[in-house]
């Protein structure tokens, strides 16, 4: 394996890692991929898992990039008038472009996967998406679900139900004195299990859905166990595994057994690393 730093963007100024395989090439068969940052987190990803998840990929010969959205890392800030979103989605298309692949696997944790969503509804070079606790998919039985769960109903009505939590955010909010409450200090991300205030764009819905297998974008959603009702396709659940079940043809979804949301624990990290290679056996590989 050889990994070199890169400069590019319109003023060559955004720092990346690329990593290549030196036994094996695919002679630009197969996507290349890019690895975005988690949070406000460098481009080494929560415990080094874009580092590892990179490697682990060019063992198969793909090309990996992982870099810095301007602002984090190593990367300046921008110097125009583009907001912190519209730059990253921007900073994505530039790293399309460095590489000139013909298509991408674009893998996101966290924030790192609304900003692949975005990019892939206007740019279509991108073949696949691997989101990582990030977008989540609501369907009819998540409402269903809450409705019936007597917990959340106890929650509300004893005043700590987290809706108590919002309706004061949105008070802050009138009043122009946002709160800062959700922002992980000592890991600069935003835990999107936990039904953030503003969370709308991390939701996709059935028609999102189904117009990407229409596209035919490849999706993999991992979630931590215990997150299943986020987005509540059926699930079937055993001591072993969790399974969804009745998902659209282009659509997998995992969960990882004992999981936080920046997969803290080895062995959670090896569950993660063995689904997205097992993934792209099946979707890309083949």
């Amino acid at each position: 394996m050889k990994e070199k730093a890169v400069l590019f963007g319109r003023n060559r100024s955004i720092v990346g890692i690329i990593s290549t395989s030196e036994s094996k090439s695919n002679n630009g068969k197969l996507p290349s991929v890019i690895l975005l940052n988690a949070g406000m987190l460098h481009r080494v990803g929560p415990n080094r898992l874009n580092v590892k998840i990179a490697r682990a990929l060019v063992k198969n010969g793909l090309m990996v990039l992982r870099f810095d959205f301007s602002g984090l890392g190593d990367t300046a800030t921008r110097q125009d008038t583009l907001s912190f979103e519209e730059g990253n989605v921007q900073e994505l298309k530039d790293a399309m472009d460095f590489l000139g692949s013909k298509s991408f696997i674009i893998i996101g944790i966290c924030s790192g996967g609304r900003v692949a969503w975005e990019t892939a509804n206007m740019d279509s070079r991108i073949a696949g998406i691997i989101f990582v606790e990030s977008m989540y998919i609501r369907t009819f039985y998540y409402h269903i679900n809450r409705m019936l769960n007597l917990q959340k109903w106890y929650r509300l009505l004893s005043g700590q139900s987290y809706m108590w939590h919002l309706l004061k955010q949105q008070v802050l909010n009138i009043l122009n004195k946002p709160s800062l409450e959700n922002l992980s200090a000592s890991t600069g991300l935003v835990d999107l299990g936990s039904s953030l205030p503003g969370t709308d764009s991390y939701r996709l819905t059935g028609k999102e859905l189904r117009s990407s297998a229409k596209c035919g974008i490849q999706l993999l959603f991992v979630y931590r166990d215990g997150n299943e009702t986020r987005y509540n396709y059926k699930i079937k659940r055993s001591d072993e595994k969790i399974i969804a079940l009745e998902l659209p043809e282009n659509i997998d979804v995992e969960f990882v057994k004992e999981a936080d949301h920046t997969f803290t624990l080895l062995s959670s990290q090896y569950l993660l690393l063995n689904i997205i290679d097992n993934w792209f056996r099946h979707r890309i590989y083949r």
